[in-house]
């Protein structure tokens, strides 16, 4: 068999299955070659690969809670946004209905000086209490 040439006691040979339980491959272990079977290489393969897989999978749901909790900041900030601009609206709708009301005020008391400065220029008639009065 090729399969079992030694070079140095550090190699390490891939051996069929069926040699598993020659004497050959114990001597060589106890010379402290590491002797592995293909057998339980392909398992240590499956294993690798699976580990590997289980690996991505991990990264996998890292990058999507990642990608979600981004969204939901984002959606908090765009809430939060929205709400600061209908607060700003609401103020200013305020300051402008406060705006109104003094306008208003101003009006009525404009109004009601133009209505004593009327009456006060029109004249005056002479009147005694219960009787009929008559102008001047």
């Amino acid at each position: 068999m090729e399969d079992k040439k030694v070079k140095h006691p550090t190699d390490v040979l891939h051996v069929p299955n069926i040699a598993k339980n020659s004497v050959s491959i114990g001597q060589m272990e106890d010379q402290g070659i590491q002797v592995k079977f293909n057998a339980d290489e392909e398992e240590e393969e499956e294993e690798e690969e699976q580990e590997e897989e289980e690996e991505e999978e991990e990264e996998e749901e890292e990058e999507e809670e990642e990608e979600e909790e981004e969204e939901e900041e984002e959606e908090e900030e765009e809430e939060e946004e929205e709400e600061e601009e209908e607060e700003e609206e609401e103020e200013e709708e305020e300051e402008e209905e406060e705006e109104e009301e003094e306008e208003e005020e101003e009006e009525e008391e404009e109004e009601e000086e133009d209505e004593e400065e009327d009456q006060s220029s029109l004249p005056q008639p002479e009147c005694a209490p219960f009787f009929v009065c008559e102008s001047v």
